[in-house]
């Protein structure tokens, strides 16, 4: 039977979209521990815990733009990562994943601080309604509306999301839809 959804306004439809990223996420992270979550196979770009943290450090800087707060301190440090948090440079475009030893986030605490993340980038997008949706902001080396940088925010947890699939498949984990 289909699920529908009551979608009554652009900005919900793309909240909810961003919302549905803490599941589908989720599912590829059963099974890995905190040892496994920073491993980093030969060949692949990064671990779990890194693209966790960068990708809620990338919607953390997304809603910035829609409600003008900066990604929260209790998530994102200006230093170094720390139990608690990541270092804003560490999970950075362009950053190196830490390496095992390095001071990081548990698995259960990366996770904590992608699930935040999604959250408030949700309730920014609602917050913010249908018409500022349209606004132009910049990124990247371009500009764009901030509806269509909501929706590169999906399609970025998706690829992130591949990235831990390969992570997965080459330490031999189970599938998930086994």
């Amino acid at each position: 039977m289909p699920v529908h959804f009551a979608m009554s306004t652009h900005a919900e439809l793309l909240a909810q979209s961003v919302e549905s990223t803490k599941a589908l996420v989720g599912r590829y992270l059963v099974g890995f521990d905190d040892q496994t979550a920073l491993a980093q196979p030969t060949g692949l770009p990064n671990h779990v815990i890194w693209n966790l943290g960068h990708l809620a450090l990338t919607m953390s800087r997304v809603t910035e733009k829609l409600d003008a707060r900066p990604p929260d301190l209790a998530c994102f440090s200006s230093g170094g990562s720390t139990p608690q948090a990541f270092g804003l440079e560490s999970v950075a475009f362009g950053s190196q994943p830490s390496t095992p030893g390095q001071s990081c986030p548990s698995l259960a605490r990366a996770t904590e601080i992608f699930n935040e993340s999604v959250d408030r980038l949700a309730g920014a997008v609602r917050n913010a309604g249908d018409a500022r949706l349209q606004d132009t902001t910049p990124w990247g080396n371009g500009t764009t509306t901030l509806s269509m940088l909501i929706v590169r925010m999906v399609f970025h947890n998706g690829c992130h999301t591949g990235q831990m699939t390969d992570t997965r498949r080459a330490l031999n984990m189970k599938s998930i839809f086994a």
